[in-house]
């Protein structure tokens, strides 16, 4: 019963870390470190297991990090399916672009390749205002 329990709390702490940092990519490994400085000592298959799971139920959108060779996981919430996403290439940060900006591409590009872009999965690369700076 304690284990269930435990268990419990550690899943608990992983989302709410995740729900912070819903701007971000995270991986598994910064989940751990935010865990271990909560003093709680998961093993990371354990993250890995609940973070496919959260994937599975579609809270979560899993990533291929281009430069770590990792999976990065994001917060997705229902608004993602209806609009882009624009990441900072220095800090990570996860920007949310507003559909009108890119209808008409979109209209484009199904009309001459008869193609439809999942707005989930697409994100546009760059460096965000504050790391400019």
């Amino acid at each position: 019963m304690n284990n269930i329990e435990y268990k419990t709390k550690q899943r608990k702490m992983i989302l709410e870390y995740i729900e912070k940092n819903k701007d971000k990519q995270l991986t598994a490994y910064d989940i751990l470190q935010n865990l271990y400085l909560k003093d709680e000592n998961p093993s990371i298959a354990t993250i890995y297991r609940y973070l496919e799971k959260l994937v599975k139920q579609g809270i979560l959108k899993k990533n291929y990090s281009e430069k770590k060779n990792a999976a990065t996981f994001e917060y997705v919430n229902k608004a993602c399916a209806n609009h882009y996403h624009l990441k900072c290439e220095k800090c990570g940060r996860i920007i949310h672009l507003s559909n009108e900006v890119f209808s008409d591409l979109e209209s484009k590009i199904d009309k001459k390749y008869d193609f439809e872009i999942d707005n989930v999965k697409t994100v546009l690369y760059g460096i965000c205002n504050e790391c400019k700076n």
